[in-house]
């Protein structure tokens, strides 16, 4: 608990002065004693109290991993740089091997659930597209944006194939009196032609190959969507072996992230951690004493 507490605690450090020419012990974690030089390099260069207090959480990390190391014996052969040491110690002692050979299939059926627009959905159009709308709509607005839209993106349009051009011609626009605006989003589109949105949308992105682009007028402004990519409808199960193959890549890292992130939760709860108050700047604020 103090470790906690001193990690947020520490993170009102200002470093602005270097430490005094004595440099004391201002920090002990388990069996290692951490001079004042120490803590203050690691928060060093840190510009927020979010940095700060990850640089001292990855410090006390790297500290009780490499005495847990030197202590269980379980793992050889270790790289000899500190940070390396306490990383390779963590993913052999907290093994991606052995706790994806592990995973259930309560495991994978949730992960599935969470996934599965990814493998159940009706027809996909990933589009890119410039849009064109007034800043504040008026009678013959869109007209006049139009004309400019035919003028300037009609023979460009169709010499464009991927999404990085139409991009590319975004950042280049010379605008009339309006907004461009450039997007990437994905329309449904059932087997019956439903869809939310817009049906002239729709009706024009069902004629289009990958790479090409329609352009589309209203009364409120031009669109020119491009399609990216079409998928055809999808209803795989956990029964495909590719969909299973997919799933369990998608919860094997997140569930080894866990487990490593709850031993070292254990490690710091169990931990030893002396404070020296004395040995540390007035500018940070310590712990109350009875939690030491």
């Amino acid at each position: 608990m103090q470790l906690a507490l001193l990690l947020v605690a520490a993170v009102h450090c200002v470093i602005a002065q270097p430490p005094p020419p004595n440099d004391p012990v201002a920090l002990e974690i388990g069996f290692r004693k951490l001079r004042r030089s120490k803590v203050l390099a690691t928060i060093k260069g840190s510009t927020t109290p979010e940095q700060q207090r990850a640089a001292l959480s990855q410090l006390a990390n790297r500290v009780l991993l490499l005495q847990e190391a030197d202590r269980s014996g379980l793992v050889r052969d270790l790289p000899n740089s500190p940070v390396e040491r306490a990383s390779a110690f963590l993913k052999n002692v907290v093994s991606a091997r052995v706790i994806c050979s592990k995973i259930n299939e309560r495991e994978l059926a949730l992960m599935y659930r969470a996934m599965r627009p990814r493998f159940v959905h009706d027809h996909l159009y990933r589009l890119a597209e410039l849009r064109l709308t007034c800043w504040q709509p008026t009678i013959g607005c869109a007209r006049s944006l139009s004309d400019w839209a035919m003028q300037h993106w009609g023979p460009v349009l169709v010499s464009l194939d991927t999404k990085d051009e139409l991009h590319m011609m975004w950042e280049h626009a010379n605008a009339p009196p309006g907004v461009i605006q450039y997007r990437e989003y994905t329309v449904h589109i059932d087997d019956a032609g439903n869809s939310a949105a817009p049906r002239q949308l729709t009706d024009a992105i069902q004629k289009l190959e990958p790479g090409d682009t329609a352009m589309l007028i209203s009364r409120t402004g031009v669109r020119a969507p491009m399609l990216v990519e079409y998928e055809p409808p999808s209803n795989r199960t956990l029964d495909d072996p590719d969909v299973r193959r997919q799933v369990h890549e998608e919860l094997c890292p997140r569930i080894v992230k866990k487990n490593r992130e709850a031993y070292l939760d254990n490690l710091r709860r169990s931990a030893y951690v002396k404070i020296y108050r004395e040995a540390w700047p007035p500018s940070i604020v310590l712990p109350a004493k009875p939690s030491e």
